[in-house]
Order: structure tokens, then sequence, then C-alpha cells
């Protein structure tokens, strides 16, 4: 609702994602847990340690399974390369979602065929059905390794991070030399037409904005105080800063 959440609402997209990063991760972290945990039947079994009671379940790859793990690798990266194409958070994560799922898709694809067709004796040796479970902790660490940089950036966006030095001089840079009138903490004199002044913060406003490393620009202008050169109505130029958001 526009009218209760103003230009802050913006900020539900990195929230989401850094929900559902939450989320992936966790859930990464449970496939891992199963996966060395299978890891560890899988030797036992082949072993033949005494007293394990543990029977290795088959792997079931066929053709239409095949089939479909094709058609999902290519439909993703169709899909992965339109998201790509629109540069907003939310998309950039979509991209992720996509790129992601095509890495685990041909990964656990691989894997999959390999350890079936080494417990039908296909591949020798048979110890090599246990690529399976590799495959899945794989995979998680891939997500996970993907996810955190996300967490961590979205994170720094909205608890407000100070811009790099490098930047904070190109704001300076812009701010000094956009007007003779214009000084670093925007002070104009007090007999400027407001005209002018308009012009001033309208300019420099749009200047700064049309970087693409700011979300919103604000400028607020000053003016001089004659008797002790102080400023009158002390606000200070600001601006939100965002980062590039694209997974990468």
């Amino acid at each position: 609702d526009k009218v209760y959440f103003t230009f802050l609402r913006t900020r539900l997209e990195p929230i989401i994602i850094i929900i559902l990063s939450i989320v992936m991760c966790a859930a990464s972290f449970q496939v891992i847990f199963e996966g060395v945990r299978s890891v560890i039947e899988d030797i036992g079994y082949f072993r033949n340690v005494s007293g394990y009671a543990y029977e290795k379940p088959p792997i079931d790859i066929n053709p239409a399974a095949i089939s479909i793990m094709c058609i999902t690798i290519v439909i993703k990266i169709v899909l992965s390369i339109l998201c790509y194409r629109v540069s907003t958070p939310t998309m950039s994560a979509l991209a992720a979602d996509h790129r992601n799922d095509v890495v685990a898709a041909i990964v656990a694809l691989v894997f999959g065929i390999i350890g079936s067709k080494a417990i039908d004796g296909e591949i020798e040796p048979r110890e090599l059905s246990f690529i399976d479970p590799v495959g899945a902790i794989v995979i998680s660490l891939y997500i996970i390794i993907c996810r955190i940089p996300q967490i961590r950036l979205h994170i720094l966006n909205l608890t407000g991070h100070i811009a790099p030095s490098q930047f904070l001089q190109q704001l300076t840079c812009i701010a000094f030399h956009h007007s003779s009138l214009v000084e670093i903490d925007i002070l104009l004199p007090n007999d400027l037409h407001l005209g002018e002044a308009v012009y001033v913060d309208t300019g420099l406003e749009q200047k700064i904005g049309a970087l693409p490393d700011v979300e919103r620009a604000f400028v607020h202008l000053n003016c001089k105080n004659t008797n002790d050169i102080a400023i009158v109505n002390s606000t200070s130029s600001f601006c939100n800063i965002t980062t590039d958001q694209s997974p990468r």
C-alpha cells in the first residue's frame, strides 16, 4: 500500500531474498548431513563390516527421468538468460536461482547415472555408487557458497553501509564542478534568486541520481549567514547507496 509504505517498500525485495537465501542454506545443510550419512553407510556396506545391517538402495535413473532432467536444464537456461536482462534485485535473484538449478540438475544427472550404473555392475568398481550422495553434497555446498554473499550484500544495503571512498570522491567532484555557486556542502548566497537555487538543486540531484550506484538522491540547499557564516536550516546532502546485485 503506497499510503502506508512510501519508497522504502522497495526494501521488501531484498528482505524476501534474504529470507529465501537463509531457507535455501538451511535446506542445503540438511542435504549435506544426509549425504554424509549415506556415504558413511555406503563405506560400511562395501567393507562388509560385521554387524552392519544396511542394504544399498537402488538408484532408478530411467530414460524418462533423463529426458525430464534434460528438458528442465534447457528451460532453466532460457529463464536465467531472460532474468539476467532485467536489472532488478528480484530478477537478479531469480536468475541466480535458475543458474543454480541448472548446475544442480547437471551434477545430479551425471552423478546419478554413474551411481546407477555402478550399482547395476555396468561400471566398475561398484564402490562408485556412493558418488550419488557425494553429488548431493557438492550441489549443496555450491548453493551455500552462492547464497552467503547474497545475504551479506543485502544486509549491508538494508543497514545503510557507508559508500566506498572512491565513490564519495566522485560525488564530491560532481558537486564541486556542477556550478560555481555550489560548494561541497551546497552553500548558496542569501541573495541568490529562488529560480537559480532550484536549478542548482534539481540539476545536482539529477546528476547524482543518474549514477549507477545511487538508488535515490536527496539534495538540500543551505544558505550563508552574513554575520558568522553559519549555516541556516542546516541539513546535509545525502543519498541512499546501493550495490549491484547480479549473482554472481
